[in-house]
């Protein structure tokens, strides 16, 4: 994991000053304690065993960045353009 591309990918997102500055708080905590672990009260239950094993990568720019907060989401916009799941350009009638 390269926290430089992490931190250049954190540049890119989009958020009220607050968000922005609760994100890379949230980030740089992360670059220094690693995942949590059993010790975590809020954690104790919670395996996180396959986080360590996955192959994590900064994001690429984020044509998509509308819908990075809600995973799942339908419906994106990206380019200048709606688009649906599969990426089919949506156009207005």
């Amino acid at each position: 994991m390269n926290p430089t591309l992490y931190r250049r990918a954190l540049e890119h997102t989009i958020g009220s000053p607050q968000q922005m500055a609760s994100r890379k708080v949230a980030l740089e905590r992360f670059f220094t304690r690693g995942l949590p672990t059993p010790r975590d009260e809020d954690w104790k239950y919670t395996a996180l065993d396959f986080l360590e094993q996955a192959d994590l990568h900064a994001p690429h720019a984020a044509e998509d960045w509308a819908s990075e907060d809600y995973p799942g989401i339908v419906m994106r916009f990206g380019n200048g353009r709606l688009t649906d799941a599969d990426l089919r350009s949506i156009h207005a009638h």
